[in-house]
């Protein structure tokens, strides 16, 4: 929570940044997703709130206090994963965000695990854990899998226009 409040809104004008550096990457195709574990989650869902030039957020236990009102109206799919032991989101926010994805325009996803906090991917070596783990990598790729599409087959568009400046 401490790096949330020192990051402040400079955070998203990085992911900003690099998500528009990632689209134009030459050996991308133009489609790219916004995803991120606890601040980077809610990072994801400003992305999907505010850029309209992506495909899909995945927010892994973000938190969605400060977009709620703003992600029903987002202009991309939303995936999130919160454990039903969740310390820093309540049941509360996490029936608000529910309540949300139900409203919205997209094909929103809210995803709740059973006896798992923020350690989605730290479960230790239990069966469970490894099954969990499975279960959201796999349902994670299917939904990346359905939302991205390519808008191009190459990158090279920024590649030439950067080749073609003058150097500065």
């Amino acid at each position: 929570m401490k790096l949330v409040e020192q990051v402040g809104t400079a955070g998203y004008t990085r992911i900003d940044s690099a998500l528009t550096a990632l689209e134009h990457h030459m050996r991308c195709n133009g489609a790219v997703a916004a995803v991120g574990f606890g601040m980077g989650g809610s990072l994801a869902f400003e992305a999907a709130c505010t850029r309209q030039d992506i495909e899909a957020a995945v927010a892994f236990y973000g938190f969605p206090h400060r977009y709620l009102k703003r992600i029903k109206n987002a202009h991309v799919p939303i995936l999130a994963f919160y454990g039903d032991s969740e310390p820093y989101v309540t049941k509360n926010v996490i029936e608000m965000l529910k309540a949300e994805f139900e409203g919205a325009d997209h094909p929103h996803e809210l995803v709740m695990l059973p006896n798992v906090a923020r350690d989605l991917f730290n479960l230790g070596e239990s069966s469970q854990g490894a099954e969990i783990s499975k279960r959201v990598i796999g349902k994670t790729a299917r939904f990346l899998e359905q939302h991205l599409t390519p808008k191009r087959t190459g990158g090279t568009r920024l590649t030439r226009e950067i080749r073609k400046a003058p150097p500065q």
